[in-house]
């Protein structure tokens, strides 16, 4: 748990002025017992978001039943918190990770536990995506466009996993032998959303198809061998997504010369990076994931009818086109499909237009996130083979 950016406000207009509706001490000999109380986690990657959305939802005074609502957030790596919801050392009534496969891992250790699902996929409490973003290849210019040559003007895992066991490294592929062997960036898939995408997408790539991955297939020795090639490649890998998105501006070309990002991470760097004089290029992979960045509503025998209700407001608020104009605003995709990406200024997925690169997704090559039950399989497989010691 990082920072904690909102503690218990409520907002309240008085003769047209904003003012605080509860300190963060309660007057002595006071309880506090009208406000309905939602704690909300939110994944790291959104924190700004997140802290946006609640102010502009406490600004309108959310009443249920005459009882004002009162919202708690933290902001936490999805992995961190996924651990802490399933072992019960936290129970936020709104989670919003930066995957569904992180609220599925949740349910799927309490059906382990024998216990029921707390987050529910259809109804009245469904965990909705509020933003997305697919993953792309990002890197310096040069360096991904000679890539993009050898691999015949598109980039593949197996023609990437060659290059970085290529002897002779980037001299062998018509680049600068100045840029040594050819290094893959991704982050750590065992704690990082990002990191895990990333390995996803190396699977999909590996049997060229986005759909129907099961444990048989990461335990296949051929694929094993891929997968630990492209990781020996790897300077380090980042511990949080956030530290990621620093690397991809403040390490470019020193750290990768190919790393998988957030295309609203893409988005976001490039103009950064160009200021310090390095310039990205971007390229979506022929098989991608999104990240859907769900709103998940805790549903257990400790969260009242009317919590819920008020996290369903909540979750309204978010698929609004307030929120989803701000998710643009940070190179976010809107998941409220009323809310156009072109025409939109002050977009980055919009904006770099006019530095060269279009960031535009295929609907073709977007693929399902693999099972809860893959997605262990991927994670343990990396510990053991691929993950340094």
């Amino acid at each position: 748990m990082k920072r904690l950016f909102a503690l218990l406000i409520a907002i309240g207009l008085i003769g047209g002025a904003v003012v605080v509706r509860r300190l963060l001490v309660e007057t002595p000999g006071v309880e506090a017992t009208d406000d309905i109380e939602v704690d909300v986690v939110c994944a790291d990657e959104i924190e700004a978001l997140c802290e946006r959305a609640i102010t502009s939802f406490l600004a309108a005074e959310p009443e249920l039943e005459g009882r004002p609502v009162a919202v708690t957030a933290t902001s936490m790596d999805s992995d961190a918190a996924h651990s802490a919801i399933a072992s019960g050392e936290i129970s936020p009534l709104v989670w919003i990770p930066a995957s569904s496969t992180w609220v599925e891992r949740v349910n799927e250790a309490k059906r382990a536990a024998g216990e029921p699902d707390i987050y529910l996929a259809s109804g009245e409490y469904q965990y909705l995506s509020i933003v997305e973003s697919p993953t792309v290849f990002v890197g310096p210019r040069p360096r991904v466009e000679t890539l993009e040559a050898t691999c015949g003007g598109r980039l593949t895992w197996p023609c990437i996993r060659d290059a970085t066991v290529r002897t002779g490294g980037w001299g062998a592929l018509g680049g600068d032998a100045n840029w040594g062997l050819v290094k893959v960036g991704y982050a750590n898939p065992v704690v990082t959303n990002t990191g895990l995408l990333a390995l996803v997408l190396m699977t999909y790539g590996f049997y060229a198809r986005p759909f129907g991955l099961t444990p048989a297939d990461i335990s296949n020795p051929e694929y094993v061998s891929f997968i630990r090639d492209i990781g020996r490649s790897v300077t380090q890998f980042a511990d949080s997504s956030a530290q990621w998105a620093r690397d991809i501006v403040t390490k470019c070309p020193s750290f990768y010369d190919l790393a998988l990002a957030y295309e609203a991470v893409a988005a976001t760097s490039i103009p950064k990076a160009l200021g310090r004089g390095c310039e990205l290029r971007v390229e979506y992979p022929e098989i991608n994931v999104k990240s859907d960045f769900p709103l998940a509503i805790s549903v257990t025998r400790q969260t009242s009818a009317l919590q819920k209700d008020a996290a369903v407001a909540l979750r309204d608020h978010f698929y609004g086109p307030e929120v989803q104009g701000i998710a643009l605003e940070q190179g976010f995709r809107p998941a409220n499909p009323d809310v156009a990406i072109v025409g939109t200024t002050g977009n980055p997925l919009a904006d770099n237009t006019a530095n060269g690169i279009e960031l535009v997704l295929p609907r073709s090559e977007v693929a399902d996130l693999p099972s809860a039950e893959v997605v262990s399989a991927l994670i343990q497989t990396w510990r053991q083979k691929v993950e340094p010691t």
